[in-house]
């Protein structure tokens, strides 16, 4: 009998350098193949993306600690991996 399962990934955010290297196609770099293999092969996957993605003219909201975002491009690493839901319900949301 086959057993099935379900990942479940909380606050995964390619920032910063990592971001920029999954936006150029580097995957491997920043992720695990045997993870990345672990994810994909799951019944069910879902992350929540900690961080809201880079767009054209953001403008930094005022605040105490960091802002984060990831950079445009890199998101796609929730799809190479087979990530079936999204989530997008962080404290940084509103960073920018």
């Amino acid at each position: 009998m086959k057993k099935e399962y379900i990942i479940i990934g909380a606050d995964f955010a390619p920032i910063e350098n990592d971001g920029v290297r999954i936006a150029q196609g580097k995957q491997e770099e920043v992720l695990d193949a045997d993870i990345a293999k672990i994810i994909s092969d799951a019944d069910f996957s879902v992350f929540n993306m900690e961080a809201p993605i880079e767009y054209e003219d953001m403008i930094p909201l005022k605040k105490d600690g960091p802002r984060l975002f990831i950079p445009g491009g890199a998101e796609k690493i929730y799809q190479g991996i087979g990530v079936d839901l999204l989530l997008l319900a962080n404290n940084h949301i509103m960073d920018w």
